[in-house]
Parts: C-alpha cells; structure tokens; sequence
C-alpha cells in the first residue's frame, strides 16, 4: 500500500513546492478599505520617540515608543508633530510611512 502511495505524495509535493515558488515573486497586495478609508501606518526612526499630549515640546509626555515600532497615525499635522491617536502626538520628522501606506 506504501508503495503505492508514495508517487502521489511526491507528486504531491512537487505541485505545491512549484506553487510556492512561483508566488514568491509577487508583490503583497494593500489591504483592501472600503469607504475611502486609508491606511496610515508609521516606522518609529528614533532611538526613543516621545509621545505627547499635545502639537509641541511644550506639552507632557505621555509615553514613548522605540525604534522600528509601528504605529497608526493619522494625516493630521500640527507644528510639526503628527496626531496618533486621541490626544496622542509625536514629531513626524521621527516617522517613516509604512510601504502600504495610502496617507502621508
């Protein structure tokens, strides 16, 4: 019975390895929004970001995020500093948009 099962394994597995191999190229798809959505996603490019309270330096820090964290962000910009969420704030001179990003 093994030996006659073994060639439709194998075959098996060639199949799927060319499958595989063959998708390896292609480039991820963007999620896809409805409702005119965006993604808005950020790299953190600093050692440690503050995240503050408010648009500027002046405002308290309210925690802090470290290199390469990603974050949702929105397209509001304010002083320099992008919002991300309620009441949440950092300088967007530290952001790197994610590759799918629809927003900058």
């Amino acid at each position: 019975m093994f030996l006659f099962l073994r060639p439709l394994l194998l075959i098996g597995a060639a199949v799927a390895g060319f499958i595989v191999l063959s998708n390896m190229g292609a480039a991820p798809k963007p999620p896809e929004l409805t409702g005119g959505a965006q993604r808005c996603d950020f790299k953190v490019t600093a050692d440690l970001l503050n995240v503050r309270t408010g648009p500027s330096t002046q405002h308290p820090v309210a925690a802090k995020l470290r290199r390469d964290a990603l974050t949702p962000g929105t397209v509001e910009l304010d002083n320099g500093f992008r919002k991300i969420g309620n009441e949440r704030w950092v300088a967007d001179q530290y952001l790197s948009p994610d590759k799918l990003n629809t927003c900058r």
